[in-house]
């Protein structure tokens, strides 16, 4: 049974059909009409570009046939190089989402430009290609090394893109000279040393850097190290397996040549040499590892001129100077307190000389002491035992003495009984 309100609809879609009007379907985002995917933002020359175009799923769409327009344009002129165009009834294939295939020959910047022309929606997207002709740089940094015969310049990118064994990315590196002497004359030589350097840390902990060192040789003049470049590779802390980082450089050198220098116009940059720097990492080193690969681009670069490093050695020999300076001063000051101690030390020396003298004629005196007090201890000892022996006499004495007294007195009391009776006698008679 078909009520009002679905009488009033179906004309409604007829007429969206007819239209070809688009309609979202409830999301919590607000979805683009078309949508362009590829595998990977930079490639190689040759190799192949995944390119799949579809509507935004969010949509839906009440359209009988879609039409289609995809071009793949050169950023650089603005050319197209690649196109495509097809039309697709629902449910065939292409109607919603297509997916195409590209093989660039060339390297350069791209733009891939997909055109819905039924509903008059397009988006684009960009890609890059590494190839003859081409090469990744990014941000772009120069140094310059002067001199008063000529200037050195150096362009190097900023941050260096790895490569694995699947996707091989050079970077470029540019040496120009600008002759400012119109005398100067000879064969120039240039070369350039790339590589890895690893600082290893307690417990084995590393960090790994990419160098790149220039050198040049001019008639009369050797310069070593005019640029020392280095980028940080950028991941997790791991440690040393096997004695490898997993990360490896190489420097190749193209469109260097033999430059004479007396065939140089004065104020002019010349190029005189390029290289790619290709900065290699074994993923399946990694992996076996467990650890995370380093991230697609290296740290800024850093560099330092000969200049810079003379100076740096100037300043080094400055300072060394002041501190031997210093040193010699506090040497001096050293050896002037060593040659009063020395002396002070030497008077010691007398001293302690004449202690010893002065402490062996007291050991002398000290003995002859010893010998008098010994000596006098005996005849001590001597008087000592006599006045013993006299005392025991004198003992002997008092006690005769004693006795004598004794016999004596009583010799008294009998001698005195006749005196007294011739006394009473006496007395009576009278």
């Amino acid at each position: 049974m078909i009520t009002e309100r679905s009488t009033l609809l179906i004309p409604i879609l007829v007429l969206l059909i007819s239209l070809g009007i688009l309609l979202p379907v409830h999301t919590n985002s607000s979805p683009e009409t078309i949508v362009i995917k590829t595998d990977k933002d930079v490639y190689t020359a040759g190799e192949t570009v995944k390119i799949v175009v579809s509507m935004d799923p969010h949509l839906m769409c009440f359209c009988m046939e879609h039409e289609w327009e995809v071009k793949i344009m050169r950023i650089s002129d603005g050319s197209v190089v690649k196109r495509w165009y097809w039309r697709a009834s629902g449910g065939q294939l292409g109607f919603r989402n297509k997916t195409l295939y590209w093989s660039p020959s060339e390297g350069g910047k791209y733009k891939i430009v997909a055109t819905l022309i039924t509903h008059d929606a397009t988006a684009s997207k960009e890609i890059e290609v590494i190839g003859p002709g081409y090469y990744y740089a990014g941000e772009i940094e120069e140094y310059i090394y002067s001199t008063n015969d000529f200037d050195l310049k150096i362009e190097v990118p900023k941050y260096l893109r790895l490569s694995t064994p699947s996707h091989r990315v050079p970077n470029s590196i540019n040496v120009y000279l600008q002759k400012k002497t119109p005398t100067l004359s000879g064969l120039l030589n240039i070369s350039l040393e790339g590589g890895i350097k690893v600082m290893v840390s307690v417990p084995l902990a590393i960090s790994l850097w990419v160098f790149v060192d220039v050198d040049i040789d001019i008639p009369g003049m050797w310069l070593p190290d005019v640029f020392q470049l280095k980028w940080p590779i950028l991941l997790e802390a791991f440690y040393l397996e096997r004695g490898e980082p997993g990360v490896y450089a190489s420097l190749i050198p193209k469109g260097t040549e033999k430059v004479y220098l007396e065939t140089l116009s004065t104020g002019k940059w010349y190029r005189i040499s390029s290289y790619d720097l290709y900065i290699n990492v074994e993923a399946e080193y990694f992996a076996t590892l467990g650890y995370n690969l380093p991230a697609e681009e290296t740290g800024a670069v850093e560099c330092t001129t000969l200049e810079e490093t003379i100076r740096n050695y100037k300043e080094l020999y400055e300072n060394l100077l002041k501190e031997y300076t210093i040193l010699k001063e506090n040497y001096t000051a050293l050896k002037n307190e060593n040659y009063m101690l020395k002396r002070k030390i030497s008077d010691l020396e007398g001293t302690i000389n004449q202690l010893q003298t002065e402490s062996s004629s007291l050991k002398d005196e000290i003995s002859s002491l010893q010998q008098t007090l010994l000596q006098k201890e005996k005849y001590l000892n001597e008087i000592k035992n006599k006045l013993t022996v006299t005392e025991d006499k004198l003992s002997q004495w008092r006690i005769l003495a004693l006795v004598i007294g004794v016999i004596m007195f009583i010799v008294g009391l009998i001698l005195s009984q006749p005196i007294m009776k011739v006394f009473k006698r006496e007395t009576t008679s009278r």
